[in-house]
């Protein structure tokens, strides 16, 4: 009998390691799941240099864009250049491409030597600043438009000029003022009539349609989620620049492309009202 009992015990306890090790089995499989899952839980560690880089003016990021700054001093040249950067958007290659260089044209233009006066004796001092507003990133459109101070210690005053950048990211090419509108005579007074109902008494007696058709070349035009833009060259006592938006459904006669936003339906006021339903910046 006691032989019988220590024959049962003994196989008892070889049965329960057996158990055990199923158990153990299956426990380890989380384990090797955490070994396996290692790598995610440390992706941190490998994104820390973009969270170690610091907030600054030159580099603000939001969820598709990121501002750039571009700066040169040396040689009496000073130059200060921000520009958008687009993320993750298709064509995002060729809109940057496009973006930077017109941000950089006048930096560009204006070179890196040094320029004396005609004396030789002194260093004329160029400063060039360049910022820029999204004025539209909807549908299938991206429009930016720079705002360019320039100064030169050898001329009479600074001056201020604009440049828009219109994209069409379906064919993924610059869309010139050529591409966006027609170059009609009515156009020009529909522009005109915008700054007469909008602009100060010196502003649109200095814009006559005339001057608007004749400054079409230095006219930036850009896109806004209401209408087309207008950056007009005026005289530099008036600012160099005066800037208008004609809605959508008064250039509609005029536009080449189909630049009304996706599913947005601007409001259109009665027929007696349409000489006001300007916007204006």
């Amino acid at each position: 009998m006691k032989r019988l009992v220590a024959a049962c015990a003994a196989a008892l306890l070889f049965l329960l390691p057996t158990g055990c090790a199923e158990r153990g089995g299956q426990s380890a499989a989380p384990s090797s799941s955490e070994e396996a899952l290692a790598p995610e839980s440390s992706q941190p560690e490998l994104s820390a240099p973009e969270s170690s880089e610091p907030e600054s003016s030159d580099q603000v990021s939001t969820a598709a864009v990121r501002r750039e700054l571009y700066q040169f001093q040396n040689n009496g040249k000073n130059y200060t250049v921000a520009y958008p950067v687009f993320l993750g958007m298709k064509h995002s290659e060729a809109l940057n491409a496009a973006v930077k260089e017109a941000a950089l044209r006048d930096v560009e233009e204006n070179g890196y030597a040094e320029e004396r006066d005609a004396s030789g004796k002194q260093v004329i001092q160029v400063t060039i600043r360049t910022d820029y507003e999204l004025t539209r990133q909807s549908g299938d459109f991206v429009s930016v438009l720079f705002t360019i101070s320039f100064g030169r210690s050898d001329a009479a005053h600074p001056g201020k000029h604009t440049r828009a950048v219109n994209f069409d990211l379906r064919s993924g090419k610059v869309l010139a003022a050529s591409d966006l509108l027609k170059d009609e005579e009515d156009l020009y007074e529909v522009i005109w009539e915008a700054v007469r109902d909008n602009a100060p008494a010196e502003i649109a007696n200095a814009l006559p349609s005339e001057i608007i058709a004749q400054n079409k070349a230095e006219t930036s035009v850009y896109m806004t989620p209401d209408g087309i833009g207008f950056s007009l060259p005026v005289p530099y006592a008036l600012g160099d620049v005066y800037q208008i938006v004609v809605p959508y459904f008064e250039m509609k006669p005029y536009l080449k492309v189909e630049a009304n936003p996706e599913g947005y339906a601007p409001y259109q006021p009665p027929e007696d009202d349409l000489e006001n339903a300007v916007v204006s910046h």
